[in-house]
């Protein structure tokens, strides 16, 4: 009897230690580590991209398939990120979301020598995807400077522009970017100030007379809203032109009216998608491109997975190989760069718009 129920005793031990087992390979077996800026300068847009990527694993959940989201708080600044990637880099996560183009710079190295992938929103060139581990999911601010300058110029009649930008990376980069194509097309280029910090720039706007065409702002959301809003307080009409970073609710809600009929340059998102229905139920707001651009590039990174698992070599080949990405509405070419176009939007009535050309 004793020796029957050491046996079941047995038996008992390996049952569970197996379903211990099976259980620890099986649960949270897809891992994501996003390092967004929750706080800081960028937030907005930090809020915009988690809500995508919250979105998409919700769904993957309820198909029964077990995620874990690693999100923590960049802070806007390459020193929080630093922190946070080395915090995250023991959960054997295999690709990393990021957002910023300094914070993405900084991780390139790191993400190399680590062995992980990194999807990140980088405008700046500085950024390079020319390697196994690096992709940008939205087009460089290169790209945007010339799809941008070549629809100012040729199809908007926009002859002669004011440029002000922010004194920081992202608005010298975008600046750079717009000002040397349009400068090539025959474009004239008045006046260009810098501001820093404060955004207080009616000095400069005051600089800005009737034979310009319009004002090419190089700067975040926040500082544009505000800076179209002094604008139209000292009575100036000219078109306001900005970037893709302009793709942000903070526009209006620091411009308000001020900024209808600002005009600027960001990927196609489409209305009439199930997600961007999902999103506004959800979340009481419109989408913006990036919360669609990391929601498909959830899904898409879900799928490989499960071919891949952690093999960085098989995940960045099979993100390039567009044969699966596209029916998630992500594309990336031979060098990790995303296939997408730039497209101009306007505001009306508070609202984001395609503008006709």
């Amino acid at each position: 009897m004793r020796k029957v129920w050491l046996i079941g005793l047995l038996v008992l031990i390996v049952v569970i230690v197996f379903v211990l087992l099976f259980s620890t390979n099986s649960t949270n077996d897809l891992k994501i580590g996003a390092l967004l800026p929750m706080t800081g300068v960028e937030s907005r847009q930090g809020d915009l991209m988690q809500k995508g990527v919250n979105l998409a694993i919700e769904e993957l959940k309820t198909e029964g398939k077990d995620v874990e989201f690693y999100l923590e708080d960049t802070k806007s600044t390459t020193k929080d990120t630093l922190s946070e990637y080395n915090y995250l880099i023991d959960k054997d996560i295999t690709a990393f979301f990021t957002l910023g183009s300094p914070n993405s710079i900084l991780l390139q190295e790191p993400i190399k020598e680590d062995n992980k992938i990194l999807f990140a929103i980088a405008a700046s060139a500085k950024y390079t995807t020319n390697g196994l581990n690096t992709f940008r999911v939205q087009p460089s601010a290169v790209q945007e400077g010339k799809d941008l300058a070549k629809l100012a110029y040729a199809n908007l009649n926009l002859k002669n522009i004011a440029i002000i930008y922010k004194n920081d990376d992202y608005g010298l980069g975008v600046k750079n970017a717009f000002e040397k194509p349009y400068l090539e097309l025959g474009g004239n280029v008045s006046l260009i100030e810098q501001f820093n910090e404060s955004t207080d720039v009616k000095s400069t706007l005051l600089k800005i007379d009737e034979n310009v065409d319009a004002i090419y702002i190089g700067a975040f959301a926040v500082n544009v809203g505000e800076i179209a809003k002094q604008a139209r307080e000292l009575g100036l009409k000219q078109q306001i032109l900005c970037g893709q970073a302009c793709q942000n609710p903070d526009l209006m809600k620091t411009g308000g009216n001020a900024t209808d009929g600002i005009i600027f340059s960001t990927t196609f998102l489409d209305k009439n998608t199930e997600f961007y229905k999902k999103y506004k139920e959800k979340y009481s707001e419109e989408p913006a491109q990036i919360s669609w651009q990391y929601y498909n590039l959830t899904n898409a990174y879900a799928k490989i997975y499960s071919i891949c698992k952690d093999d960085v070599a098989c995940t960045a080949k099979k993100f390039k190989d567009s044969a699966i990405t596209t029916n998630f509405g992500v594309s990336f070419d031979e060098n990790g760069e995303t296939t997408e176009k730039f497209v101009l939007y306007t505001i009306k009535e508070g609202q984001f718009e395609l503008y006709p050309t």
